[in-house]
């Protein structure tokens, strides 16, 4: 059976890319576009979305344009 990913669920998910698969560390960047790319198909871009919301939420992660997100040390210790 299917099942909807939680807010939680991406979120966790976009951290272990940016860590795993571009290597971030606590204020680097990596590119919103390219982890939801490498998540597609398992989350759609509406799941992306509210993980997005969940980490910044958290504090896990902070904006940076255009289109980048920076891990904080809180977001790569959750990692």
């Amino acid at each position: 059976m299917a099942v909807i990913p939680t807010p939680e669920d991406a979120g966790r998910a976009i951290l272990k890319c940016a860590v795993n698969d571009y290597n971030v560390r606590p204020g680097e960047i990596a590119p919103i576009l390219g982890i939801q790319m490498k998540l597609h198909p398992q989350y759609s871009g509406d799941d992306v979305n509210a993980g997005m919301d969940f980490l910044l939420e958290k504090e896990w992660i902070t904006l940076s344009p255009p289109n980048f997100l920076k891990l904080t040390d809180a977001g790569f210790a959750e990692a």
